[in-house]
């Protein structure tokens, strides 16, 4: 199952249809990739990546950008920062990963 909340407004969606249409106007595509096998509620993220590397090693050998077109128009400076920083530190939000010194 899907689920994406769009903010302001928390607006959640479930429905495929409904996140492909919002994430649409801001030129990204949704796809929804059928899984093959179990995962645990739990499950860590290396076992998501794990479970769908097929799928996302054919998106990076497509030559698609991962970041869609004009995006970093349309975030204001300060939430583009936080997105950056995020992108940048998310490995060591689990505590797993050591910070280097």
């Amino acid at each position: 199952m899907a689920l994406v909340t769009i903010h302001p407004g928390n607006q959640t969606l479930t429905e495929d249809e409904a996140i492909r249409s919002c994430l649409k106007k801001y030129g990204i595509d949704y796809e929804r990739w059928p899984l093959t096998r179990g995962l645990p509620v739990d499950v860590s993220a290396e076992e998501v990546l794990d479970a769908y590397a097929t799928e996302i090693d054919e998106l990076k050998s497509s030559g698609v950008s991962l970041m869609p077109e004009g995006l970093e128009r349309q975030i204001p400076p300060p939430d583009m920062a936080d997105l950056l920083s995020f992108i940048k530190n998310w490995r060591y939000l689990d505590g797993r990963t050591p910070l280097s010194q």
